[in-house]
C-alpha cells in the first residue's frame, strides 16, 4: 500500500506568524500591521506554481506588505515558517516503512522551502 504524508502541519509544524514576526523585527513594522496586510493571494499561488522567481516573489510580497527588506532578510523570514518536526508522525512513517509499506511526502511548496527543509530536517525523507 502507498501512504502519502503532507509536509506542512502534518510532518513539520508551520506558523506564518513566525514569518511575519521576523519581518516585523527586521523591517521595523508592527506585527499587527503585517498581519493585516499579508494575503495568500495570486502572487503566493504563482510562486508555488513556479510561475515567478523567488526574487520576484520577495519583491512583490514586500511591496504588498509595504516593507523594505533585502532578499536575504526576506528569505530568513520566509524560512522561519518551520517550527519543528512532529516526532509522532515520523515514528508512524518509519513504522510503515519498516513493515514494507511505501511512504512518500507530497506537498505544495516553493523553491525557497524546498531548498531549506531537507537541510534543516534531514530526518524527513
Amino acid at each position: 500500500m502507498l501512504y502519502i504524508f503532507d509536509l506542512g502541519n502534518v510532518i513539520v509544524d508551520i506558523d506564518f506568524n513566525r514569518v511575519l514576526g521576523v519581518w516585523s523585527d527586521l523591517g521595523r513594522v508592527p506585527l499587527a500591521t503585517l498581519q493585516s496586510r499579508f494575503r495568500m493571494d495570486e502572487t503566493f499561488e504563482q510562486h508555488e506554481r513556479g510561475e515567478i522567481s523567488d526574487p520576484e516573489f520577495a519583491a512583490r510580497l514586500c511591496d504588498q506588505l509595504d516593507i523594505a527588506l533585502s532578499y536575504p532578510q526576506f528569505t530568513a523570514g520566509w524560512q522561519a515558517v518551520f517550527v519543528g518536526v512532529r516526532p509522532e508522525t515520523l515514528a508512524i512513517m518509519n513504522q510503515l516503512r519498516a513493515s514494507g509499506e511505501r511512504v512518500v511526502i507530497l506537498s505544495n511548496t516553493n523553491q525557497l522551502h524546498f531548498e531549506f527543509w531537507p537541510t534543516q530536517y534531514p530526518e524527513v525523507q
